[in-house]
Formats: C-alpha cells, structure tokens, sequence
C-alpha cells in the first residue's frame, strides 16, 4: 500500500512539473513590433535584439516596411478595427508622428535616466522617441562633378542636366520631408518655382528610396538626394567615389521614432525595448547598420559630422500639414512631371 501511494505521489509531483513547465512556456511575453528597414540595413532589428529577449527572457515577433507611411497605415487599418496587437514601433518619421499625435493611439514614455539624447532631440509629445537621424542633402559622384554647386541656384545649372535622382515625395519618406522643407524654406507659392527650374536636371523620380540608391550606384544619375549619413556606406561598395553637400540655403533633419501603443498587452516590457534601444550598447550599432546618425550622446563616430547647416522651423499645426501634404505632393508631380 505504502509502495502505491509512493509512486502515486511521484506522478503527481511530475504532473506538476510538467505544468509548471508549460506554464513558463506559454506566459513567456512576446512583443509584436512594426519596425521600418530598407535594402541597406536588412535584418538589423533582428539582429541587434537578441541580447533584449536574453535579458527580459522574452520572445519578439517582427512586422518589417520599407516606408514609415506605409507601416502606420497598416498599424491605423489595425487599431481602427480594434484588432491590434502590436505593442511598439520603431521608424516613424517627422511626418507620420504628426498624423500619428493626432490620432492618439500611442502612450507617453520614460526614458531611463542613464540616457542622454544629443542636443535638441527630446521626445516629441511625450510619446515620440528619436532614436536615428540624419540631416538630408545630396550624395554626388566625384568622378562626374569635381566640383558640386554650393547654391540651390546652382543646383538649377545646365551643367547638371538630367543629372539629379529624387526619391518620388509621393512614396518615399526622404522624398516627402524634402518637399515639406522646400514649401518652408521658399514658401507656399515660391516652392513650386524651385521645383520647376530643377525639372530639366532630375534624370528620375523612383517610387522607392531602395531604387533611387540602385539607379545612383548604377550611374543613372551622378546626383542623390539621401540622408547625408549614407556617404560612408556608398563609399563602401564603391571605392569611395562619392562626396556629400547641403546647400547654404539649408535643409531638414530625417529623423526616425519609436513609440509604444496606447493598447500594448505589454507596456512595461514595450518600454523597456525602446529604452533599449536608445542605450549604449544598441546606438553603437545605429550608424554602421541603419546607416543614419545616432541620437545617444553618448556615441563618438570617427568622422567628419555634418554642422553649422541651417534648419527651418516647421510653421504649421500637425492638422494644417497633414491637410496639405496630399496637395503638395500631387502639385510636386505636375512640375516636375
């Protein structure tokens, strides 16, 4: 009897580690994130994460775009259904953030206290964390131009005819930034006569940032309009043959945010992966991989940062800009078409 009840309380304990058991495996955490990469920093979130789940014993499941306009149309298809559960994305841009504050999806953030972001970056709205940047400018192939123009005036030269590749505002994030900075910087009715002097210089318009870069490698046009950042990593493939410029006139700032859903099942872990993500040990990884400027102050690169450019403040609401930016990109397509 008593050799009974020994091996009954054996399968009882082993029942209840098996349970336990499959309770660990089935309460262990998953974050769903949208994160944005193109061609040259593929599998980068992949990559540089494991050291996260490692730590916080979690899993990460990853939803990748291209563009940040088409991640959060897919996110607001999600949370407009009530069907979302996507906990955190990273690679919004300047614009999407303006439609994404309006439409109040997102939950404010803590940064730890060990991190310091580099000069005026802060977190916009309280929800928007900048984590990569990169002021945009023109990538030019030394062999072709010994010299670039200093000027937006000599940017229109015959000199560069059918020369220039500009990422189409209508798909690409840096496209539609830099169109956004021409409104500002020349003013709503001025913009379109910029535009239309440079028609005869823009050799294409592609409807992907990955195909611009392509057809700028491919020598299709010896001119880009990119995130000065990538200098170094065209210089890479190519035997350094290219130089970068911003023009005197000025630019804007390509910067990209992380943010955490307002309905996340996993707030606090959400959280912690965007802390992460702006640490040390991850912004190390930033330049080389997304080929963008780290935010963390913390991070010396060894090379010539790009300074003394001059930006424009943005003088419109988010509501005024997310009004006209449809209306500026289809009015860009008719000049430059």
């Amino acid at each position: 009897m008593k050799r009974k009840l020994f091996f009954l309380l054996l399968i009882i304990i082993s029942l209840s580690a098996c349970k336990k058991g499959k309770s660990k495996v089935t309460e262990n955490p998953k974050l769903l994130i949208y994160a944005t990469e193109n061609k040259s920093s593929e599998l980068f979130w992949q990559n540089y994460s494991q050291q996260f789940t490692d730590l916080f014993d979690c899993d990460i499941e990853w939803k990748i775009f291209t563009e940040p306009e088409a991640l959060y149309s897919d996110l607001k298809s999600k949370t407009d259904s009530l069907n979302c559960e996507v906990d955190l994305v990273l690679g919004l841009d300047n614009l999407t953030i303006k439609q994404a504050n309006l439409d109040s999806i997102f939950t404010s953030v803590k940064l730890s206290n060990e991190v310091k972001l580099l000069r005026d970056f802060e977190i916009y709205e309280e929800h928007f964390v900048p984590f990569a940047y990169s002021p945009i400018g023109f990538i030019y192939n030394v062999n072709i131009h010994s010299e670039y123009p200093k000027t937006f005036g000599e940017l229109q030269d015959g000199m560069y005819y059918n020369r220039i590749i500009v990422p189409n505002p209508k798909d690409t994030s840096i496209g539609a930034n830099y169109l956004v900075f021409t409104v500002v910087a020349f003013g709503r009715n001025a913009y379109g006569h910029f535009w239309r002097s440079l028609k005869d210089n823009i050799y294409e318009t592609p409807d992907s940032f990955d195909l611009a870069v392509d057809k700028f490698l491919a020598e299709m046009g010896s001119i880009l309009i990119a995130p000065i950042s990538m200098e170094n990593y065209l210089n890479e493939l190519n035997e350094n043959s290219y130089g970068s410029f911003i023009p005197i006139e000025g630019t804007t700032e390509y910067i990209e945010y992380g943010a955490v859903l307002e309905n996340s099942k996993h707030p606090e872990l959400a959280e912690n992966f965007l802390n992460y993500v702006i640490s040390d040990e991850f912004q190390i990884n930033i330049f080389e991989h997304k080929k963008l400027f780290p935010t963390n102050k913390n991070i010396k690169l060894n090379l010539e940062m790009p300074k003394n450019y001059k930006t424009y403040k943005l003088p419109y609401s988010n509501a005024q800009l997310i009004k006209q930016l449809p209306y500026w990109k289809k009015r860009w397509e008719k000049l430059v078409k």
